[in-house]
This record gives structure tokens, C-alpha cells and sequence, in this order.
């Protein structure tokens, strides 16, 4: 029997709320973090029972709202009481967090995300799905630098992000080396549509103008 499980790295909002972590918290229809993200890992639980699978939540702080490791100190402290973004890593979404690179700062994260999704890599059977990081939100791409640390790349199936893969230009989509043509997959629209609704903190956001029929695409590396 196969067992699945969908595991988030991101799924905490943390105690540092900038200008942009501010303004996605009212774009989701929200007043407070805290709210938005139990709001949000009540969301995963239950599409991952629609689709009968396990759901766990590794608890690390997303993008906009994680703090330099050095931001415990007084002086900074006191700094980002006045001016958050003077102790975040990615103070601002546009020009920070959606860039694609990993902080300098923020590679402590990535060192225990790579640490936490190893023990997953139980045996040379497991396979990990790993998004491709289109949108170059840092998250994302933090997400798929992790797998690529712990798993071999036999063991990793890439997926397109979506709705990023909607509107980013395919010639900046970073495929993996020596991968094969990908597998599209489209399934049954009907559920798929009614499972990501159960996503009503986000759905509103990512899908503007209504929900598209959406195609998954999936690469692998040839064996």
C-alpha cells in the first residue's frame, strides 16, 4: 500500500509584521496573522481528507514574516519596534521575497528545512514531489533547494506551481538537469475545483477572474 503525505515547510506567520506582510494579511480578507495561518493549516487538513491523504505541517515561519538571526539582539530589537523591515530578511514581497534568492541570512532556514524533510527519505522508494519554484517566490524555491539537498535525483518528481505556471513565460522556468518531457495530467477538473475551494483564505487571491480548468505538469529526471 502506498502512503502518501503532503508535507509544508511554511505554515507559521511569526511575530514580525512589515509593511507587505501587512498588506497580504488584509489582501486575504484577514485582521490578524495569527488568525490567517490557523486559518490556513485548518485548510490543508481538510482538502488532504477529500483526497484521503496525510497532512503535516513542519511549522517554519513564511518568507514575509521571518526575522534575521541576528534580530534578537537589543539594539535591533528596539529598531524593528519602530521599523520591522530593519529585521527581516525579506522586508518587502516585490523586491525581496519574490526574487527567486535564498538570503544570506536565511540559509540557516534552509539548512533546517533540509534537516527536517530528511527524515522523511525513510528509503530509496520514497518519492518526493517538489515544486519547480516558477514565480521564484523564495519559499518556493527554498522548498525545492531543501528536497534537492536530502533527496537523489531519481527520487524526485517536479511539479509546475500553480497559478504561477499560468502567467510565468516557460523560458524562465527552471527545469532540472537532464529531465524528460513532462507528463501532463489534467484529472477530474469538477473535484480538483472543489477541493481547492476549500482554500477560501487564498482562492480569492490566486484566482481573480474565476477558477481555470488547470493542467498539472510533471518532470522527472531520465533514468
Amino acid at each position: 500500500m502506498v502512503s502518501v503525505s503532503v508535507v509544508t515547510l511554511f505554515t507559521e506567520g511569526g511575530n514580525l509584521v512589515t509593511l507587505s506582510g501587512r498588506q497580504f494579511v488584509r489582501q486575504c480578507g484577514y485582521s490578524d496573522v495569527d488568525g490567517l495561518y490557523r486559518d490556513r493549516r485548518a485548510e490543508d487538513l481538510v482538502a488532504a481528507g477529500m483526497l484521503g491523504v496525510d497532512a503535516e505541517h513542519l511549522s517554519f515561519v513564511e518568507a514575509l514574516y521571518r526575522p534575521k538571526p541576528e534580530a534578537r539582539g537589543r539594539v535591533l530589537r528596539r529598531m524593528s519596534a519602530a521599523f520591522p523591515e530593519s529585521a527581516a530578511i525579506y522586508p518587502t514581497y516585490r523586491w525581496h521575497a519574490s526574487k527567486g534568492t535564498i538570503a544570506q541570512s536565511d540559509l540557516s532556514t534552509l539548512k533546517s528545512a533540509s534537516t527536517a524533510l530528511g527524515r522523511y527519505n525513510t528509503s530509496e522508494n520514497v518519492v518526493a514531489l517538489c515544486p519547480l519554484g516558477i514565480g521564484d517566490h523564495v519559499d518556493h524555491v527554498l522548498t525545492r533547494t531543501a528536497v534537492e539537498a536530502v533527496f537523489q535525483p531519481e527520487q524526485i518528481i517536479y511539479y509546475a506551481d500553480q497559478p504561477y505556471a499560468l502567467h510565468w513565460p516557460t523560458s524562465r522556468w527552471r527545469y532540472p538537469d537532464g529531465s524528460r518531457e513532462p507528463v501532463e495530467y489534467r484529472g477530474d477538473q469538477i473535484r480538483k475545483a472543489s477541493i481547492l475551494r476549500t482554500y477560501a483564505t487564498q482562492v480569492d487571491a490566486l484566482f481573480p477572474e474565476g477558477m481555470p480548468e488547470l493542467s498539472e505538469f510533471y518532470y522527472a529526471y531520465r533514468r
